[in-house]
């Protein structure tokens, strides 16, 4: 800066070997095509010697030099921008057509109300975010959307980037429109480290449960994207592992429907309720073996689950039955019908490994669905799933009283038919 009164020849060599820069009319223009580029020495003369606005934003009011320079982690210009007003010696144009020596720090984008300091974040640049707060910017300016700096940062998992703004004093309760929390993102992203940061950042324990507007917490959302590491570390933050989201969904019927077999045993040991069923009757046990996730499957017999939940045997007290139908109605249709046990879903799937889980394990092959009196055997049968039909003949499943006699009630009501046409 204080050799930039001799600076004048270097701006028109500069000029002379880049075409792009030469063919600029403004000072403003010159400007923020420096500050886009990384030229220090230019954006110095320009605004010490041309009087170029360092507030000055594009044509259409989008953009200032700070923002771009912030934007493509320029911190030396940044560093400039910020600096150069109050140096401007006597004599010289003013830095700015209002007269003012102060850079407005916190502008931002007309477009969708991004700050430098924001974009700065969200792009991973820690020396120029440290740069915008040792000049002031405030680190809790959110966008139009609500998403705050340290939402994005967290989100694009730039955990340096967060740390600073923790240390700086960020609010880490702020949430984006949609409910999200900055925990709540990165846990969904996967980011474990960010993750770490922001659990145990003031205010971590009120933060580790809480939902977004969709109802899932943050450990159902780092479930979803399967990360065994941030699930672990929102458990040991105190995250509720009987947590529903809306009421019906639990963090292990997540585990279980994912397939995530490893994410399963945490929860578990973390005290799941192993069979915590959803509004609809479904169970852990009952979608893992739906979907044949064996992995999962095994580790919720482990922990003993109750592998003929939803099953209505002969003998059954009724009243304990029409108790467990009802329970299984949502919103006025039957989405597990009775007798639809985790051994009959696997059946009628045909996952034959997850079959051999469940008997080995006592599941009763002679309970029947109750709204036609399908049994495992039958429906593994019409489905033509061979291995299942072996693994529970293997079983000694009689099959006179479960796939024949199905079959047989359905070819007598076709005779009936074709004898009265």
């Amino acid at each position: 800066v204080a050799t930039s009164a001799d600076a004048m020849p270097w701006l028109t060599e500069y000029a002379g070997l880049h075409a792009d820069f030469s063919a600029l009319a403004s000072t403003r223009e010159r400007l923020r095509w420096s500050c886009r580029t990384g030229c220090e020495q230019t954006v110095m003369t320009l605004v010490l010697d041309c009087g170029a606005d360092v507030n000055e934003a594009s044509g259409s009011g989008e953009t200032t030099p700070l923002f771009l320079a912030s934007r493509n982690g320029h911190v030396h210009c940044v560093r400039a921008l910020v600096h150069l007003a109050d140096a401007a010696s006597p004599g010289r144009p003013s830095p700015s057509a209002s007269g003012s020596k102060t850079i407005n720090i916190d502008a931002v984008r007309r477009s969708d109300g991004v700050s430098s300091l924001f974009i700065a974040c969200q792009k991973g640049h820690a020396a120029v975010l440290r740069a915008l707060l040792d000049a002031g910017a405030d680190t809790n300016l959110v966008a139009d959307d609500g998403s705050s700096p340290l939402f994005v940062a967290s989100q694009a998992g730039h955990a340096e980037v967060v740390k600073a703004l923790l240390d700086a004093g960020a609010d880490p309760h702020l949430v984006a429109d949609d409910g999200a929390t900055p925990l709540f993102i990165s846990a969904e992203r996967g980011h474990a480290d960010v993750a770490s940061l922001l659990a145990n950042s003031r205010g971590g324990p009120s933060l580790v449960n809480r939902a977004a507007e969709d109802g899932a917490s943050p450990l159902i959302a780092a479930i979803e994207r399967g990360s065994s590491s941030v699930t672990k570390l929102l458990l040991a933050a105190g995250a509720d592992v009987n947590q529903r989201m809306d009421g019906d969904v639990g963090a292990l019927y997540v585990a279980a429907s994912q397939g995530w077999g490893c994410i399963a045993l945490l929860l578990l040991e973390a005290g799941a309720q192993v069979d915590q069923a959803t509004e609809a009757g479904m169970t852990p046990l009952q979608v893992a073996a739906a979907q044949g996730h064996s992995a999962a499957v095994v580790a919720l017999l482990c922990y003993g689950a109750c592998v003929d939940f939803g099953g209505s045997a002969e003998g059954q007290d009724q009243a304990e039955l029409q108790q467990q139908q009802q329970q299984q109605q949502h919103g006025g249709a039957t989405i597990g019908d009775g007798g639809q046990t985790a051994l009959f879903l696997a059946c009628q799937s045909g996952h034959s490994e997850v079959v051999s889980q469940l008997l080995a394990k006592n599941a009763s092959p002679g309970i029947r669905r109750s709204k036609d009196g399908a049994t495992p055997l039958w429906i593994a049968t019409k489905n033509g799933h061979d291995a299942c039909v072996e693994c529970l003949l293997r079983a000694r499943c009689d099959p006179n009283e479960s796939a024949i006699t199905a079959i047989t009630s359905s070819s007598s009501s076709s005779s009936s038919v074709n004898n009265t046409t």
